[in-house]
Parts: C-alpha cells; sequence; structure tokens
C-alpha cells in the first residue's frame, strides 16, 4: 500500500466578513434590458458563453468566454450582448468587498481571464448556483465559504497583482472622512466636524480612521495640507503666508512649525532644495 500525506502550515488564516448579496445567471433572450445602474457593492461577472459588451463609468469594451469582469461599488455600469452573438453570464454581488491593485490603490473595475483556473471555478460556480437554487440546509454557510474559495482564486489568477480587504464596519464613513479631508483640506476641520459629517462619536471616528489608514484623521488632515504645500513651493513664486492660508493654516508660524516636524526642513528649505534640483535635471 502507498500513500502521500501533505501537512498543512500552520498559520493565520485569512477569513473575509464577506456577504454574498445574490447570485444571478443570465444568457440572452427576447426580454434583455440594458440600463446603466449602480450598486453599493462589488459584482463580479464570469462571462461563461459567447461575447459582451461592458460599459463602465463611461468606458466600453468587449468580453468574451472565461473572461472574468470586477466592478466596484457605486461605478455606474451596465452589459449587453453583441449584436447576433450568444451571451451568458454569472453575476455574484459582493457586499464588503473592494479589490486593490499590488500597490493597495482601489480599482474602478478588473477585466482578465479565467485561464488555468477556468475548470476549478466552473465548478464552483455551479456548486453555487445548485446550492442557492435548491436551498438545503446550511446552504447559506457554504455559499459563503465558497464566495472566499472564488476571491482567492482569482487573486491567485492574477499573479498577486490584486488583493482586497474587507470593508468592516466604519470603513465607509471613514472613505467618506477621507474624501471630505481631501476635497477641504484648505478648511478648519475638527473631530467635531467629522462626528457630525459620519454620525459618529469623535472616539470611535479616532480609532476606526487609525485602523483604516494608520494615522489619527488630524494627522491625515496635517499630511495632506503639507502634500499640497510642497506641490505650491516647487511650483509657484507665492509667499510662506500666502501658502499657509492656501493649505488652511492658521499662521505662517504654525505652518513653518508643522513643516518642519513633517519635513525636516522649513519651507523656505524645501523650496530652496527643489529649485536647485531642478537646475540640475534641466542642466543633464
Amino acid at each position: 500500500m502507498s500513500n502521500n500525506r501533505y501537512q498543512i502550515i500552520r498559520k493565520q488564516h485569512e477569513k473575509t466578513k464577506l456577504v454574498l448579496r445574490y447570485i444571478t445567471h443570465a444568457q440572452r433572450g427576447s426580454d434583455w434590458h440594458s440600463v446603466k445602474h449602480v450598486h453599493d457593492f462589488t459584482e463580479i461577472f464570469f462571462v461563461v458563453n459567447g461575447k459582451g459588451r461592458f460599459l463602465i463609468d463611461n468606458e466600453s469594451f468587449s468580453t468574451y468566454s472565461d473572461d472574468v469582469v470586477i466592478i466596484s461599488s457605486k461605478i455606474p455600469h451596465t452589459e449587453s450582448p453583441m449584436e447576433n452573438e450568444d451571451f451568458e453570464y454569472i453575476v455574484l454581488g459582493v457586499e464588503g468587498l473592494e479589490l486593490q491593485d499590488h500597490n493597495g490603490n482601489k480599482l474602478v473595475r478588473q477585466v482578465f481571464n479565467l485561464n488555468s483556473e477556468h475548470d476549478k471555478m466552473m465548478f464552483y460556480l455551479n456548486v453555487l448556483l445548485q446550492e442557492v437554487e435548491l436551498k438545503n440546509e446550511r446552504y447559506e454557510a457554504i455559499c459563503h465559504n465558497i464566495l472566499e474559495v472564488l476571491i482567492f482564486l482569482i487573486i491567485r489568477s492574477n499573479d498577486k497583482q490584486l488583493s482586497y480587504r474587507s470593508i468592516t464596519k466604519g470603513m465607509k464613513e471613514c472613505e467618506i472622512i477621507e474624501n471630505y479631508i481631501k476635497a477641504n483640506y484648505h478648511k478648519n476641520i475638527t473631530l467635531d466636524d467629522l462626528s457630525e459629517l459620519t454620525y459618529l462619536s469623535k472616539f470611535y471616528i479616532s480609532h476606526a480612521f487609525k485602523r483604516y489608514k494608520g494615522i489619527s484623521p488630524i494627522s491625515y488632515l496635517i499630511q495632506t495640507r503639507i502634500q499640497h504645500a510642497k506641490k505650491l513651493l516647487e511650483s509657484t513664486n507665492k509667499s510662506m503666508a500666502q501658502i499657509a492660508t492656501d493649505v488652511g493654516f492658521v499662521s505662517q508660524s504654525h505652518f513653518s512649525q508643522t513643516f518642519k516636524q513633517e519635513t525636516n526642513h522649513t519651507p523656505f528649505e524645501y523650496r530652496k532644495l527643489s529649485q536647485e534640483l531642478k537646475q540640475d535635471t534641466d542642466r543633464q
């Protein structure tokens, strides 16, 4: 008798907090309606057969059998068959999922081919469809475990060019805060303002945002102001006082002190260094 035994490396396993909102199996028919729409969750399309066209955030492109199309939440999109072509797909609506590139940037959409993972993915998708159709005992748990398998296969088939993060409680509010700071960094923003914006307590905001970005919301505000100040120092001849006002500091002295703490240079030193660097580059 012969046997093969494979040890599983004991380490912390990734556990997602995803919710499968629905699974739809669609095929071309006379009742096909193509209307642009948005969702509060991510959609993952698996093109099973034929040719189709997707319109995502005003960008149109074609898809073919074995393609996977991932569309992030809140992105306007629609899909339709090509003229005189079959078009069949399975789509999953997934709440709590945000796909990123290898640099951690959120992806609006991603398109790729199943390649070597085709048979495996189609097997799991068919099991998923069977489970939701029959609704036998504990089918919900089985469906969510299969969803995790599909997500990991998607990431693996992209050669680590994709990753994901589960959108946990408070993350949406943290995204709102991040975008608000990016758009209003030049204004006087306080934790009270952010609390009023998100209907969350200041204590909760401080801790949730630190988990989200690694720093407090006020530290993120300061970093954002400094980044914009750097751009103005590099590209304009504005006075230090004017730049301080433009990026939201109450005084030039506060601006200079904070800038030195963040960069180890005064604003004047930073401008001089950037000018010297530009001159050296121009000479080359």
